[in-house]
């Protein structure tokens, strides 16, 4: 057996962090009860200049259930929820919590077709639509196979009445007919909680299922990783990721299940919203994917803002650029730590708030994580620190699978391992470096070319803002890379240039073949390079 032995690196975790954890196997809806009785006055939610106590909120959620049960919603019906970082996106959830009714989180900036689609694969009854997507929503029930028997409008009162058979509602209406009491509803932890997304970079986004046990885990998880540096203050997350991506989700609404502290929403994430609720509330924790972290180092304001009060910056998405993390923790003295999560797992490492850190590193697994390294191709042969293969991984924060999809289940899922695509390294102390997806492999000429690899060098070249490396069909190698580019705002260079950069730095079958510049990189919902947009677009371009 070459898996790393449990106690190797987690004798590298901040004192206070726990080998194990007991997790009480509580559902969602008694954290957050305890949370209200135990904080009823603290604010729970921020959100421009509203301000919401946990009191507050959890009266407005008890009375959104009553009205759910009132139309007919019953223990694991879908909803989904189809809204920005609003405070109605939280209380909707807390609802659902309570009811054991399962959310469907939706990007409403997708195309009505994609949203319709994941809509009638999960069977969701009832939608809850920011008012300024409703036209979207409508579009999405004019069908003749529309399966929405609801749609709970917020913010545009005309939306209501019946529209082709689905009954339409005001957010402030639907709330008022809601009495307010707790509903008497029986939830388990085994029950599913969530019907999270993915990403879909590497083909058609499956929804994973998340139960309230995994969301738990997951929690408790992230709360003991941070409760060494941020001690006995109050977490007050600045939630500028969006809460129906799982990054967004976990580090602000899930996370406070457990801590107990304040969510300031930001919708949208421009540098403007950011810097100004960072100078009004003064958080203590913030994600963010590295886009926003560039932005924020080009944005003027920051310089002047209390952007150095935040004690942990989590960054997760995609890599961070090792030079755009030494010039912002030089700038601005923030802690930023590394975090490796996905749909179908939550949270699988990250590194020591307190503890040393390594260059490129997404840190040490979590308490209660198993994993192991093996051969991309024969999934039995383990590897030893080292060498690259594909993790797979075991926990209490495991999805147990894709709603109704059994083929992608049975492949992701195998013996209780579940393999997340992902080709990583560990070193001798623990320590997991992500090398690259394993769809995004490229095999030229029978070697294996890790785009990631390719698009770090090109960052260390001067003129280059941003780099992504695709696979394209080659006449000699088969496969060869292609990498597109968008240059620094002044800046000038050849496409030659840069590929006799990348061969200065790299062996010869990994040097990209093209080099092709692109004003803007195509990106995913939270700001992640889109790797299968670039795919697409290299198979139209003619060589």
């Amino acid at each position: 057996m070459r898996t790393m032995d449990f106690g190797k690196w987690q004798e590298l975790y901040d004192p206070g962090v726990p080998c194990s954890i007991r997790y009480p196997h509580l559902p969602l809806k008694d954290y957050f009860l305890q949370r209200v009785a135990e904080y009823p006055h603290r604010d729970y939610i921020i959100w421009r200049d509203i301000h919401l106590t946990y009191e507050q909120c959890n009266f407005l959620s008890r009375k959104f259930a009553n009205s759910l049960i009132r139309i007919g919603c019953q223990k694991q019906d879908r909803i989904a929820l189809m809204t920005g970082n609003v405070p109605e996106y939280i209380i909707a959830l807390q609802a659902c919590f309570k009811l054991g009714v399962i959310a469907v989180p939706l990007n409403p900036r997708s195309k009505a077709e994609e949203l319709t689609k994941h809509i009638i694969t999960t069977g969701c009854s009832t939608v809850v639509v920011l008012g300024s997507f409703a036209e979207k929503a409508l579009e999405m029930v004019q069908g003749d196979c529309n399966p929405l028997e609801n749609m709970i409008v917020i913010d545009q009162a005309e939306h209501v009445g019946i529209w082709n058979n689905t009954k339409l509602y005001g957010w402030t209406d639907f709330i008022d007919g809601g009495e307010d009491s707790e509903p008497d509803i029986v939830v388990e932890p085994e029950d599913i909680a969530l019907l999270q997304y993915t990403g879909g970079t590497t083909g058609f986004p499956k929804a994973s299922i998340l139960t309230n046990a995994n969301l738990e885990a997951g929690a408790i998880m992230i709360h003991s990783w941070f409760k060494p540096l941020l001690g006995e203050r109050v977490i007050k997350c600045l939630a500028a990721q969006p809460l129906y991506h799982i990054m967004g989700f976990i580090s602000s609404v899930n996370l406070n299940l457990i801590g107990g502290g304040t969510i300031i929403l930001v919708d949208p994430p421009t540098p403007e919203n950011v810097i100004a609720n960072i100078n009004l509330h003064e958080p203590n924790c913030f994600s963010a994917v590295p886009t926003l972290l560039f932005n924020l180092s080009h944005y003027p304001s920051t310089m002047r803002s209390k952007i150095s009060k935040i004690a942990i910056l989590l960054i997760g998405g995609s890599p961070l650029p090792a030079e755009l993390r030494q010039a912002f923790e030089q700038q601005y003295h923030i802690n930023i730590v590394q975090g490796y999560g996905m749909s179908e797992v939550l949270a699988i490492a990250m590194e020591p708030c307190l503890g040393p850190k390594r260059q490129r590193s997404v840190g040490l697994p979590f308490p209660d994580t198993k994993i192991k390294i093996v051969d991309a191709e024969d999934y039995t042969i383990e590897l030893a620190p080292g060498n690259p293969g594909e993790l797979l991984i075991k926990g209490p924060q495991v999805t147990s699978g894709y709603w109704a999809n059994k083929i992608e289940t049975d492949n992701s899922l195998q013996d209780g391992w579940f393999h997340t695509g992902d080709i990583v390294i560990q070193d001798e102390d623990g320590y997991l470096f992500v090398v690259d997806r394993k769809k995004d492999l490229i095999i030229s000429s029978g070697f294996n070319v890790y785009p990631r690899e390719i698009d770090e060098i090109l960052y260390k070249h001067p003129a280059v803002l941003e780099a992504c490396t695709v696979g394209i069909a080659h006449p000699k190698r088969v496969e060869a890379a292609k990498t597109y580019v968008v240059l620094k705002e002044g800046c000038s260079v050849k496409a030659n240039d840069l590929i006799d950069f990348c061969r200065n730095h790299l062996t010869a079958y990994k040097v990209p073949v093209e080099v092709e510049f692109i004003t803007q990189l195509p990106k995913t919902s939270i700001g992640k390079p889109d790797r299968v947009a670039l795919r697409r677009m290299a198979k139209k371009c003619p060589r």
